[in-house]
């Protein structure tokens, strides 16, 4: 599929689910009734569930990210949270465009975030789905049940050489893979 035919198709199904999604509240499910009050930045950690070495370019890589995310709370009490695109800085610098705001006036449904938000992105998905009370994947037109895909995980790194003075072998290596 083309990817201008992907969008194309993607923006129409989602727009299919506004009128569910609205639920008596409104023509846009409410999203107007709710003004942002607050916008939280914080990190998050994301513990990976071992210690994980070196690969062609880094140094140890530690025990897992901790990425900025941002909280988006309305004075109607609903708040919604999701990773930042871009560093915390990135939304702070969004702070007076979105305070006092509508999420209506932040977020379509059917056509998501503006560019200008982009940082706040998966923070605006994640509260309009709570105040239309839809998960994110049905709001984005995800059908019946949320399409998850396999997991794979890619972290095989040189942990045979960790620690430096005391490198543990190709064992090690094999056991991770």
């Amino acid at each position: 599929m083309k990817r201008r035919t992907f969008i194309r198709d993607l923006t129409a199904s989602a727009a299919l689910f506004v009128p569910l999604s609205a639920g008596g509240a409104g023509a846009d499910g409410g999203l107007s009734k709710h003004r942002i009050a607050a916008l939280e930045t914080r990190k998050v950690a994301q513990p990976w569930p071992r210690l994980v070495g070196k690969n062609a370019r880094l140094d140890v890589h530690g025990r897992g990210p901790k990425p900025d995310v941002a909280i988006l709370k309305t004075d109607q009490g609903a708040v919604g949270w999701g990773m930042i695109r871009g560093d915390a800085g990135a939304a702070r610098k969004l702070e007076s465009a979105v305070l006092g705001k509508t999420v209506a006036e932040l977020f379509d449904p059917a056509k998501g975030t503006s560019p200008a938000l982009m940082a706040l992105d998966i923070p605006l998905h994640d509260l309009a789905g709570v105040i239309l009370a839809q998960p994110v994947w049905k709001l984005i037109g995800g059908g019946d049940k949320p399409n998850l895909p396999k997991i794979y995980s890619g972290m095989i790194y040189f942990d045979d050489l960790e620690p430096a003075d005391k490198p543990r072998g190709i064992d090690v290596l094999l056991e991770e893979a």
